[in-house]
């Protein structure tokens, strides 16, 4: 059997170390008929740049030299366990995707956060999506109002669209305290009611509303108004 076009562009692609052709030459497969419904409408990526060590966390030593002075618990899953000021994560740990299997061979934190957000190493100035940026380009939106991506605090390294076109970027937060910078309010909405916290519960919307004089019940002596 002859090779298709298609088939030459793949080979040609994995010699130039392009492997990100295949997926965008045709759809992907769809998934299988008894694959369950997938019921996330949302993800949220908490990126800790220089946060808390795996050690007192997530991935604890207990009994080996590299464990420090924080403690570790059992959890929900036989044989897991989590850092002691992890008790509420470690009783629901069962119903969580817990990765310890990532490695990398970057040396410094740039290149290992790059490679962390994006799935590839840092090549000259060539520039890969962000997760949020595939979401964006792959999946539907689910409001036409909303931005699919934000960045909230990402400096200048995030990778934000990469290569995919400018729209696939995200919508950049820099003060979430501060919300979206040159953006008008909507029609209606005026400075004091912008600086209002947004409540929605019927206890707050009861209180803001105006209260209305209860009405008198009609007694005997009253005298009934004519009808029109």
């Amino acid at each position: 059997m002859f090779p298709t076009r298609r088939d030459l562009l793949i080979r040609a692609a994995g010699l130039l170390g392009v492997s990100l052709l295949p997926p965008l030459l045709w759809p992907a497969e769809p998934p299988a008929a008894d694959a369950p419904p997938i019921k996330a409408r949302s993800l949220i990526l908490l990126f800790m740049a220089g946060g808390m060590s795996h050690l007192d966390t997530l991935d604890p030593k207990p009994g080996r030299e590299v464990q420090g002075a924080i403690g570790a618990i059992p959890s929900a899953i036989d044989g897991v366990m989590l850092g002691q000021h992890l008790p509420r994560l470690a009783k629901v740990l069962d119903r969580c995707a817990l990765i310890r299997s990532l490695t990398s061979t970057q040396g410094a934190h740039e290149q290992g956060v790059y490679y962390v957000r994006t799935g590839y190493t840092l090549r000259g100035t060539a520039r890969h999506p962000a997760l949020g940026a595939w979401n964006a380009r792959l999946l539907p939106r689910q409001n036409p109002t909303l931005p699919p991506f934000v960045a909230i605090g990402a400096d200048s390294r995030h990778p934000g669209a990469g290569f995919l076109p400018a729209a696939c970027g995200p919508l950049p937060l820099g003060d979430p305290e501060r919300g979206l910078p040159f953006a008008k309010p909507a029609a209606g909405v005026d400075a004091a009611r912008q600086e209002q916290p947004a409540r929605c519960s019927p206890t707050s919307t009861a209180a803001a509303a105006p209260r209305r004089p209860a009405a008198s019940a009609p007694t005997a002596s009253s005298t009934p108004r004519p009808r029109r």
